[in-house]
């Protein structure tokens, strides 16, 4: 294999890496995202029952 062949070889897989790890820190940074509106959702829905169960105003 020559030098001209390696070369650019190389440059092939360092270029499909760097796409593949931007790729999975999106995926990643987006179910976090997620896992985040979910968790407050939840939150206010504990809150507004916390609120029905004393009485109190939900607003």
């Amino acid at each position: 294999m020559s030098y001209e062949t390696f070369s650019f070889f190389y440059y092939f897989v360092f270029i499909w890496g760097g796409i593949g790890m931007l790729f999975i820190a999106v995926v990643l940074i987006k179910e976090m995202l997620q896992l985040g509106k979910k968790a407050d959702d939840m939150e206010a829905e504990l809150r507004k029952a916390k609120a029905v169960k004393t009485g109190e105003s939900t607003v």
